[in-house]
Protein backbone atom coordinates (compact mmCIF):
# COMPACT_ATOMS: atom_id res chain seq x y z
CA UNK A 1 0.00 0.00 0.00
CA UNK A 2 1.56 4.00 -0.71
CA UNK A 3 2.52 5.29 2.05
CA UNK A 4 1.59 8.85 2.49
CA UNK A 5 3.60 11.60 0.64
CA UNK A 6 5.88 14.01 1.71
CA UNK A 7 5.61 17.40 1.22
CA UNK A 8 8.51 16.95 -1.72
CA UNK A 9 6.39 14.65 -3.35
CA UNK A 10 3.08 16.72 -3.43
CA UNK A 11 5.01 19.42 -4.76
CA UNK A 12 6.27 17.44 -7.45
CA UNK A 13 2.90 15.98 -7.72
CA UNK A 14 1.48 19.46 -8.18
CA UNK A 15 3.73 20.77 -11.11
CA UNK A 16 3.37 17.94 -12.71
CA UNK A 17 -0.46 17.90 -12.87
CA UNK A 18 -0.31 22.39 -13.68
CA UNK A 19 2.13 20.99 -16.71
CA UNK A 20 -0.15 18.05 -17.91
CA UNK A 21 -3.50 19.88 -17.48
CA UNK A 22 -2.35 23.82 -18.05
CA UNK A 23 -6.17 24.27 -19.42
CA UNK A 24 -8.59 21.80 -17.16
CA UNK A 25 -10.69 22.75 -14.11
CA UNK A 26 -8.40 20.10 -12.07
CA UNK A 27 -8.13 22.24 -9.22
CA UNK A 28 -11.63 22.84 -8.65
CA UNK A 29 -12.15 19.29 -9.29
CA UNK A 30 -10.35 18.06 -5.62
CA UNK A 31 -11.76 20.80 -4.12
CA UNK A 32 -15.36 20.13 -5.10
CA UNK A 33 -14.55 16.30 -4.29
CA UNK A 34 -13.04 17.69 -0.72
CA UNK A 35 -16.18 19.73 0.14
CA UNK A 36 -18.60 16.38 1.62
CA UNK A 37 -15.82 13.31 0.31
CA UNK A 38 -17.09 12.31 -2.57
CA UNK A 39 -18.63 13.27 -5.90
CA UNK A 40 -20.38 11.90 -8.80
CA UNK A 41 -18.87 12.36 -12.53
CA UNK A 42 -22.81 13.74 -13.36
CA UNK A 43 -22.10 16.86 -10.80
CA UNK A 44 -18.82 17.11 -12.04
CA UNK A 45 -19.54 17.73 -15.20
CA UNK A 46 -22.48 19.82 -15.11
CA UNK A 47 -20.51 22.39 -11.90
CA UNK A 48 -16.84 22.33 -14.28
CA UNK A 49 -18.95 22.62 -17.79
CA UNK A 50 -16.70 19.42 -18.97
CA UNK A 51 -17.36 16.58 -21.35
CA UNK A 52 -17.29 13.11 -20.36
CA UNK A 53 -13.95 12.51 -22.06
CA UNK A 54 -12.72 15.46 -20.52
CA UNK A 55 -13.21 14.29 -17.25
CA UNK A 56 -11.75 10.92 -17.80
CA UNK A 57 -9.29 12.51 -19.10
CA UNK A 58 -8.05 14.06 -16.39
CA UNK A 59 -8.46 11.11 -14.02
CA UNK A 60 -6.75 9.39 -16.49
CA UNK A 61 -3.46 11.82 -15.75
CA UNK A 62 -4.62 12.05 -12.06
CA UNK A 63 -4.07 8.23 -12.11
CA UNK A 64 -0.92 8.23 -13.80
CA UNK A 65 0.34 11.21 -11.94
CA UNK A 66 -0.15 9.56 -8.90
CA UNK A 67 1.67 6.48 -9.65
CA UNK A 68 3.25 5.58 -6.61
CA UNK A 69 1.46 7.72 -4.04
CA UNK A 70 -1.79 7.57 -2.75
CA UNK A 71 -4.49 8.45 -5.31
CA UNK A 72 -5.84 11.74 -5.75
CA UNK A 73 -9.69 10.21 -6.37
CA UNK A 74 -10.83 7.01 -5.98
CA UNK A 75 -13.48 5.12 -7.92
CA UNK A 76 -16.02 4.40 -5.97
CA UNK A 77 -16.72 0.23 -6.52
CA UNK A 78 -20.31 0.17 -4.59
CA UNK A 79 -23.85 0.00 -5.13
CA UNK A 80 -25.12 3.77 -3.53
CA UNK A 81 -29.03 4.00 -3.05
CA UNK A 82 -30.59 6.60 -5.98
CA UNK A 83 -34.26 7.08 -4.84
CA UNK A 84 -34.58 10.19 -6.73
CA UNK A 85 -33.36 9.54 -9.66
CA UNK A 86 -33.11 6.39 -12.31
CA UNK A 87 -31.34 4.86 -15.36
CA UNK A 88 -27.64 4.23 -15.82
CA UNK A 89 -26.01 5.20 -12.14
CA UNK A 90 -23.04 7.41 -12.65
CA UNK A 91 -19.57 6.35 -11.16
CA UNK A 92 -18.91 8.03 -7.69
CA UNK A 93 -15.50 9.40 -6.58
CA UNK A 94 -13.89 9.62 -3.42
CA UNK A 95 -11.38 12.39 -1.95
CA UNK A 96 -8.19 10.60 -1.29
CA UNK A 97 -4.78 11.26 0.22
CA UNK A 98 -2.89 13.11 -2.44
CA UNK A 99 -5.83 15.38 -3.17
CA UNK A 100 -5.99 16.53 0.35
CA UNK A 101 -2.44 17.06 1.10
CA UNK A 102 -2.49 18.54 -2.31
CA UNK A 103 -4.97 20.97 -0.83
CA UNK A 104 -3.02 21.45 2.06
CA UNK A 105 -0.46 23.13 0.21
CA UNK A 106 -2.90 25.27 -1.15
CA UNK A 107 -3.41 26.69 2.20
CA UNK A 108 -6.30 24.23 3.29
CA UNK A 109 -5.29 22.83 6.54
CA UNK A 110 -8.86 20.97 7.00
CA UNK A 111 -9.03 19.02 3.98
CA UNK A 112 -8.52 15.64 4.82
CA UNK A 113 -9.12 12.51 2.48
CA UNK A 114 -12.49 10.46 2.92
CA UNK A 115 -13.12 7.57 5.00
CA UNK A 116 -16.83 7.38 3.98
CA UNK A 117 -17.68 3.46 3.17
CA UNK A 118 -21.46 2.82 4.34
CA UNK A 119 -23.60 3.27 0.92
CA UNK A 120 -26.61 5.41 2.69
CA UNK A 121 -23.82 7.75 4.36
CA UNK A 122 -22.25 8.25 0.58
CA UNK A 123 -25.76 8.75 -0.67
CA UNK A 124 -26.45 11.38 2.36
CA UNK A 125 -23.01 13.09 1.18
CA UNK A 126 -23.82 12.94 -2.07
CA UNK A 127 -27.13 15.15 -1.49
CA UNK A 128 -25.38 17.27 0.57
CA UNK A 129 -23.09 18.03 -2.52
CA UNK A 130 -26.03 18.29 -4.51
CA UNK A 131 -27.14 21.77 -2.45
CA UNK A 132 -23.88 22.75 -2.45
CA UNK A 133 -23.34 23.32 -5.74
CA UNK A 134 -26.51 25.09 -5.95
CA UNK A 135 -25.51 27.73 -3.77
CA UNK A 136 -21.96 28.08 -5.18
CA UNK A 137 -24.35 28.22 -8.57
CA UNK A 138 -26.47 31.06 -7.63
CA UNK A 139 -23.45 33.24 -5.93
CA UNK A 140 -24.31 32.23 -2.44
CA UNK A 141 -22.48 32.38 0.55
CA UNK A 142 -22.31 28.87 2.06
CA UNK A 143 -20.98 26.98 5.03
CA UNK A 144 -21.06 22.60 4.14
CA UNK A 145 -20.59 20.43 6.97
CA UNK A 146 -18.88 22.57 9.75
CA UNK A 147 -19.37 22.96 12.82
CA UNK A 148 -21.55 25.74 15.35
CA UNK A 149 -20.25 25.90 18.37
CA UNK A 150 -22.92 27.15 21.43
CA UNK A 151 -23.64 26.81 25.25
CA UNK A 152 -20.69 25.20 27.34
CA UNK A 153 -18.65 23.55 24.43
CA UNK A 154 -21.71 22.04 22.61
CA UNK A 155 -20.94 21.66 18.92
CA UNK A 156 -24.30 21.31 16.57
CA UNK A 157 -22.90 20.33 12.94
CA UNK A 158 -24.93 21.39 10.69
CA UNK A 159 -25.38 20.31 7.01
CA UNK A 160 -25.76 23.52 5.14
CA UNK A 161 -25.71 27.53 6.29
CA UNK A 162 -26.57 30.21 3.64
CA UNK A 163 -26.18 33.22 4.70
CA UNK A 164 -28.40 36.07 3.88
CA UNK A 165 -27.56 39.73 2.88
CA UNK A 166 -28.21 41.33 6.55
CA UNK A 167 -25.45 38.87 7.52
CA UNK A 168 -28.54 36.43 8.95
CA UNK A 169 -28.06 32.19 8.28
CA UNK A 170 -30.36 30.07 6.85
CA UNK A 171 -30.05 25.95 7.97
CA UNK A 172 -30.50 23.84 5.02
CA UNK A 173 -30.37 19.80 6.46
CA UNK A 174 -30.10 16.79 4.35
CA UNK A 175 -32.52 13.80 5.38
CA UNK A 176 -32.64 10.40 3.84
CA UNK A 177 -35.71 8.12 4.15
CA UNK A 178 -37.43 8.01 7.88
CA UNK A 179 -37.54 4.68 9.71
CA UNK A 180 -38.26 3.80 13.10
CA UNK A 181 -34.58 2.33 13.54
CA UNK A 182 -33.43 5.93 12.91
CA UNK A 183 -35.79 7.44 15.38
CA UNK A 184 -32.99 7.95 17.77
CA UNK A 185 -31.01 9.52 15.68
CA UNK A 186 -33.79 11.89 14.65
CA UNK A 187 -34.58 12.52 18.02
CA UNK A 188 -30.91 13.39 18.87
CA UNK A 189 -30.99 15.61 16.30
CA UNK A 190 -33.53 17.43 16.72
CA UNK A 191 -33.24 18.11 20.80
CA UNK A 192 -29.64 19.24 19.26
CA UNK A 193 -31.15 22.01 17.35
CA UNK A 194 -34.10 22.39 19.71
CA UNK A 195 -31.22 23.47 22.50
CA UNK A 196 -29.30 25.42 20.11
CA UNK A 197 -32.05 27.69 19.08
CA UNK A 198 -33.05 28.07 22.40
CA UNK A 199 -29.58 29.92 23.49
CA UNK A 200 -28.45 33.32 22.37
CA UNK A 201 -25.73 31.80 19.76
CA UNK A 202 -28.89 31.68 17.51
CA UNK A 203 -29.74 35.46 17.37
CA UNK A 204 -27.62 35.53 13.96
CA UNK A 205 -29.72 32.75 12.68
CA UNK A 206 -33.15 32.57 11.55
CA UNK A 207 -35.41 30.17 13.63
CA UNK A 208 -36.44 27.85 10.81
CA UNK A 209 -34.96 24.33 9.51
CA UNK A 210 -35.39 23.78 5.88
CA UNK A 211 -34.82 19.79 5.56
CA UNK A 212 -34.61 18.35 2.14
CA UNK A 213 -35.16 14.94 1.90
CA UNK A 214 -33.44 13.15 -0.67
CA UNK A 215 -36.45 11.54 -1.99
CA UNK A 216 -39.07 12.07 -4.41
CA UNK A 217 -42.41 13.53 -3.34
CA UNK A 218 -44.76 10.25 -2.75
CA UNK A 219 -45.45 7.47 0.06
CA UNK A 220 -41.99 7.47 1.85
CA UNK A 221 -41.96 10.82 1.75
CA UNK A 222 -44.98 11.36 3.62
CA UNK A 223 -44.49 8.39 5.85
CA UNK A 224 -40.75 10.34 6.95
CA UNK A 225 -42.38 13.36 7.17
CA UNK A 226 -44.97 11.76 9.50
CA UNK A 227 -41.82 10.01 11.92
CA UNK A 228 -40.12 13.46 11.84
CA UNK A 229 -43.31 15.13 13.08
CA UNK A 230 -44.13 12.57 15.68
CA UNK A 231 -40.32 12.71 16.54
CA UNK A 232 -40.76 16.36 17.29
CA UNK A 233 -44.42 16.37 18.95
CA UNK A 234 -43.30 13.69 21.80
CA UNK A 235 -40.06 16.19 22.53
CA UNK A 236 -42.18 18.74 22.93
CA UNK A 237 -44.37 17.52 25.03
CA UNK A 238 -41.42 16.37 27.33
CA UNK A 239 -40.32 19.56 27.64
CA UNK A 240 -43.34 21.12 28.04
CA UNK A 241 -42.83 24.31 25.90
CA UNK A 242 -43.26 25.55 22.26
CA UNK A 243 -40.69 24.60 19.34
CA UNK A 244 -38.08 27.32 19.39
CA UNK A 245 -38.09 26.88 15.25
CA UNK A 246 -40.11 26.18 12.61
CA UNK A 247 -39.16 22.76 11.01
CA UNK A 248 -40.03 22.67 7.31
CA UNK A 249 -39.87 19.76 4.47
CA UNK A 250 -39.20 19.41 1.06
CA UNK A 251 -37.68 16.47 -1.61
CA UNK A 252 -34.62 17.54 -2.84
CA UNK A 253 -35.98 17.26 -6.85
CA UNK A 254 -38.30 20.21 -6.16
CA UNK A 255 -36.32 22.24 -4.17
CA UNK A 256 -33.61 22.22 -7.28
CA UNK A 257 -35.66 22.82 -9.34
CA UNK A 258 -36.14 26.02 -8.47
CA UNK A 259 -33.93 26.35 -5.28
CA UNK A 260 -35.42 29.18 -2.91
CA UNK A 261 -32.21 30.86 -0.71
CA UNK A 262 -34.04 34.18 0.74
CA UNK A 263 -35.81 34.16 4.13
CA UNK A 264 -39.07 34.50 2.65
CA UNK A 265 -40.79 30.64 2.22
CA UNK A 266 -42.67 29.79 -0.76
CA UNK A 267 -45.88 27.69 -0.40
CA UNK A 268 -43.85 24.58 -1.59
CA UNK A 269 -42.59 23.91 1.73
CA UNK A 270 -43.90 21.88 3.97
CA UNK A 271 -44.46 22.50 7.30
CA UNK A 272 -43.87 19.77 9.79
CA UNK A 273 -46.17 20.34 12.74
CA UNK A 274 -45.43 18.33 16.02
CA UNK A 275 -47.96 15.80 15.98
CA UNK A 276 -49.70 13.61 18.75
CA UNK A 277 -47.66 10.83 19.62
CA UNK A 278 -50.08 8.63 19.42
CA UNK A 279 -51.53 9.44 15.99
CA UNK A 280 -51.16 6.52 13.41
CA UNK A 281 -48.55 6.77 10.67
CA UNK A 282 -49.98 5.45 7.72
CA UNK A 283 -48.20 1.95 6.70
CA UNK A 284 -46.15 1.25 3.94
CA UNK A 285 -47.20 -2.59 4.09
CA UNK A 286 -49.83 -3.25 1.93
CA UNK A 287 -51.42 -6.18 4.08
CA UNK A 288 -51.21 -3.73 7.09
CA UNK A 289 -53.09 -1.41 5.43
CA UNK A 290 -56.45 -3.77 5.16
CA UNK A 291 -56.80 -3.13 9.15
CA UNK A 292 -58.56 0.37 9.70
CA UNK A 293 -57.63 2.49 12.25
CA UNK A 294 -60.26 2.57 15.47
CA UNK A 295 -62.22 6.06 15.84
CA UNK A 296 -61.76 7.62 19.14
CA UNK A 297 -65.19 7.97 20.00
CA UNK A 298 -65.89 4.34 19.07
CA UNK A 299 -63.00 3.74 21.58
CA UNK A 300 -64.48 5.60 24.27
CA UNK A 301 -67.73 4.13 23.97
CA UNK A 302 -65.91 0.35 23.68
CA UNK A 303 -63.87 1.39 27.62
CA UNK A 304 -67.90 1.79 28.76
CA UNK A 305 -68.85 -1.35 27.24
CA UNK A 306 -66.34 -3.27 29.17
CA UNK A 307 -66.56 -1.23 32.06
CA UNK A 308 -70.55 -2.46 32.12
CA UNK A 309 -69.69 -5.53 31.41
CA UNK A 310 -67.36 -6.29 33.93
CA UNK A 311 -69.79 -4.37 36.53
CA UNK A 312 -66.98 -3.77 39.13
CA UNK A 313 -64.85 -1.36 38.28
CA UNK A 314 -65.36 2.42 38.89
CA UNK A 315 -63.76 4.69 36.50
CA UNK A 316 -65.21 7.71 36.14
CA UNK A 317 -62.33 9.89 33.56
CA UNK A 318 -62.87 13.28 32.57
CA UNK A 319 -64.12 13.84 28.97
CA UNK A 320 -61.17 15.75 27.33
CA UNK A 321 -58.79 13.35 28.73
CA UNK A 322 -59.92 11.48 25.19
CA UNK A 323 -59.71 13.99 23.05
CA UNK A 324 -55.98 14.55 22.45
CA UNK A 325 -54.94 10.85 21.96
CA UNK A 326 -56.44 7.71 22.05
CA UNK A 327 -56.25 7.44 25.97
CA UNK A 328 -59.35 4.97 25.84
CA UNK A 329 -57.13 2.77 24.92
CA UNK A 330 -55.33 2.65 28.24
CA UNK A 331 -58.57 2.41 29.48
CA UNK A 332 -59.64 -0.93 27.87
CA UNK A 333 -55.95 -2.68 28.62
CA UNK A 334 -56.55 -1.55 32.22
CA UNK A 335 -59.75 -2.51 32.96
CA UNK A 336 -58.91 -6.13 31.07
CA UNK A 337 -56.03 -6.44 33.51
CA UNK A 338 -57.83 -5.46 36.37
CA UNK A 339 -59.97 -7.68 35.69
CA UNK A 340 -57.35 -10.51 35.27
CA UNK A 341 -56.42 -10.08 39.29
CA UNK A 342 -59.53 -9.96 40.58
CA UNK A 343 -58.57 -13.16 42.32
CA UNK A 344 -55.36 -13.18 41.20
CA UNK A 345 -52.16 -12.62 43.58
CA UNK A 346 -49.24 -14.47 42.48
CA UNK A 347 -47.77 -14.41 38.99
CA UNK A 348 -47.30 -17.83 38.96
CA UNK A 349 -50.62 -18.25 39.96
CA UNK A 350 -51.87 -15.81 37.15
CA UNK A 351 -50.34 -17.04 34.71
CA UNK A 352 -50.92 -20.72 34.88
CA UNK A 353 -54.45 -20.32 35.58
CA UNK A 354 -56.86 -18.94 33.42
CA UNK A 355 -59.19 -15.53 34.39
CA UNK A 356 -61.79 -16.14 32.85
CA UNK A 357 -63.35 -12.79 33.30
CA UNK A 358 -60.50 -11.04 31.76
CA UNK A 359 -60.44 -13.51 28.38
CA UNK A 360 -64.30 -12.81 28.65
CA UNK A 361 -63.51 -9.27 28.29
CA UNK A 362 -61.13 -9.67 25.89
CA UNK A 363 -63.12 -11.68 23.19
CA UNK A 364 -66.19 -9.55 23.84
CA UNK A 365 -64.00 -6.76 23.00
CA UNK A 366 -62.72 -8.07 19.45
CA UNK A 367 -66.44 -9.41 18.81
CA UNK A 368 -67.32 -5.41 18.83
CA UNK A 369 -64.25 -4.87 16.07
CA UNK A 370 -64.11 -7.56 13.74
CA UNK A 371 -61.79 -5.93 11.20
CA UNK A 372 -59.75 -6.36 14.11
CA UNK A 373 -60.31 -9.81 14.85
CA UNK A 374 -59.90 -11.01 11.32
CA UNK A 375 -56.94 -9.10 11.19
CA UNK A 376 -55.23 -11.16 14.64
CA UNK A 377 -57.06 -14.18 13.23
CA UNK A 378 -55.43 -14.27 9.94
CA UNK A 379 -51.81 -13.66 11.13
CA UNK A 380 -52.08 -16.43 13.59
CA UNK A 381 -52.93 -18.23 11.06
CA UNK A 382 -49.63 -18.21 9.20
CA UNK A 383 -47.20 -21.03 10.02
CA UNK A 384 -49.91 -22.93 11.38
CA UNK A 385 -48.31 -26.58 9.73
CA UNK A 386 -44.94 -25.33 10.07
CA UNK A 387 -43.70 -28.58 12.64
CA UNK A 388 -40.55 -26.88 13.86
CA UNK A 389 -40.56 -22.62 15.09
CA UNK A 390 -36.78 -21.14 15.51
CA UNK A 391 -37.22 -18.40 17.96
CA UNK A 392 -36.01 -15.97 15.71
CA UNK A 393 -39.26 -17.26 13.77
CA UNK A 394 -41.24 -16.91 16.45
CA UNK A 395 -40.12 -13.90 17.38
CA UNK A 396 -40.87 -12.07 14.13
CA UNK A 397 -44.36 -13.95 13.97
CA UNK A 398 -44.97 -12.52 17.48
CA UNK A 399 -44.29 -9.36 16.70
CA UNK A 400 -46.29 -9.03 13.29
CA UNK A 401 -49.48 -9.60 16.11
CA UNK A 402 -48.42 -6.96 18.20
CA UNK A 403 -48.14 -4.49 15.68
CA UNK A 404 -51.19 -4.73 14.26
CA UNK A 405 -53.09 -4.91 17.50
CA UNK A 406 -50.92 -1.72 18.97
CA UNK A 407 -51.40 -0.02 15.00
CA UNK A 408 -55.27 -0.30 15.07
CA UNK A 409 -55.19 1.49 18.17
CA UNK A 410 -53.54 4.35 16.79
CA UNK A 411 -50.21 3.66 17.90
CA UNK A 412 -46.96 2.94 16.07
CA UNK A 413 -44.57 0.27 17.66
CA UNK A 414 -41.31 1.95 19.07
CA UNK A 415 -42.39 5.24 19.03
CA UNK A 416 -43.86 5.95 21.81
CA UNK A 417 -44.15 2.19 23.30
CA UNK A 418 -42.36 -0.05 22.44
CA UNK A 419 -43.37 -3.86 23.19
CA UNK A 420 -41.51 -6.88 22.47
CA UNK A 421 -41.73 -10.54 22.48
CA UNK A 422 -38.99 -12.26 24.27
CA UNK A 423 -37.99 -16.24 25.08
CA UNK A 424 -38.82 -17.12 28.32
CA UNK A 425 -34.82 -17.33 29.65
CA UNK A 426 -34.02 -21.18 30.48
CA UNK A 427 -37.36 -22.84 29.24
CA UNK A 428 -38.05 -22.42 32.87
CA UNK A 429 -42.14 -22.79 32.36
CA UNK A 430 -42.51 -25.13 29.60
CA UNK A 431 -46.49 -24.57 29.35
CA UNK A 432 -45.63 -20.26 28.61
CA UNK A 433 -42.26 -20.07 26.65
CA UNK A 434 -42.44 -16.62 25.37
CA UNK A 435 -43.44 -13.33 26.98
CA UNK A 436 -44.57 -9.99 25.91
CA UNK A 437 -42.92 -7.02 27.82
CA UNK A 438 -43.56 -3.38 27.09
CA UNK A 439 -42.49 -0.60 28.07
CA UNK A 440 -43.50 3.63 27.85
CA UNK A 441 -41.08 6.81 26.79
CA UNK A 442 -40.24 8.38 30.03
CA UNK A 443 -42.57 11.41 29.52
CA UNK A 444 -45.98 9.77 28.69
CA UNK A 445 -46.90 8.58 32.32
CA UNK A 446 -46.31 11.99 33.18
CA UNK A 447 -48.30 13.21 30.19
CA UNK A 448 -51.41 10.53 31.09
CA UNK A 449 -51.06 11.72 34.47
CA UNK A 450 -51.77 15.40 33.37
CA UNK A 451 -54.23 14.68 31.29
CA UNK A 452 -56.26 13.74 34.24
CA UNK A 453 -55.65 9.44 33.30
CA UNK A 454 -56.43 7.51 36.75
CA UNK A 455 -55.72 3.95 36.10
CA UNK A 456 -55.30 1.04 38.18
CA UNK A 457 -52.37 -0.79 37.34
CA UNK A 458 -49.08 0.50 35.73
CA UNK A 459 -50.17 1.18 32.04
CA UNK A 460 -46.78 -0.71 30.64
CA UNK A 461 -47.86 -4.00 32.42
CA UNK A 462 -51.01 -3.91 31.43
CA UNK A 463 -50.29 -3.45 28.03
CA UNK A 464 -47.98 -6.16 27.76
CA UNK A 465 -49.85 -9.00 29.38
CA UNK A 466 -53.38 -8.10 27.10
CA UNK A 467 -51.29 -8.77 24.35
CA UNK A 468 -49.59 -11.92 25.86
CA UNK A 469 -52.88 -13.32 26.55
CA UNK A 470 -53.72 -13.57 22.93
CA UNK A 471 -50.77 -15.96 22.36
CA UNK A 472 -51.21 -17.34 25.55
CA UNK A 473 -55.42 -18.00 25.79
CA UNK A 474 -55.77 -17.38 21.80
CA UNK A 475 -57.79 -20.38 21.11
CA UNK A 476 -60.04 -19.23 24.11
CA UNK A 477 -60.57 -16.20 22.34
CA UNK A 478 -61.48 -17.75 19.08
CA UNK A 479 -57.87 -16.87 17.42
CA UNK A 480 -56.16 -19.93 17.08
CA UNK A 481 -53.67 -20.72 19.11
CA UNK A 482 -49.84 -21.07 17.48
CA UNK A 483 -48.07 -24.47 17.24
CA UNK A 484 -45.09 -23.07 18.77
CA UNK A 485 -47.14 -22.53 22.02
Amino acid sequence: MPSFPTSTQIQVLDQSLGERLPNAPWQEMLEICAVTGVANSLQLQGHLDISRKQLLRILRIFKEASVGLPPLINVLDVSIPRPTTRGRPPNVYQFGESGAAILNLWNAPNARASGLEDPHAIAHALAMLHIHLAALQANKDILTDKPLHFGDDRRLRVDHRVQLPDKRWLFYEVEQDAAPKRLTRIREALTNRWDFFASPASDQTVPQVRTLFNLRRGRVYERSVKIWEQALGMLKMERGTDVPFTLLGMPIPDFLEQPEWQAELSERWDDLRPLSPAEKLQSSNPDESKTHQADPDRLKDDWRYLENLLGELQIDPPEDALTAIPLSFFYIVDTIYEAAKISRFQEYTLSRRPPLTAIALIRAYLERHPELQARLKQLMKIGKRRAWWRDQKVMQHMQRIIDAFLDYHGWYNRMVIWVDASVVSGGSDPMFPYRVQARLTPGLPEYLQSQGVQLQTDPSDALAWVLWALFAYGKRLGLGKPSYW
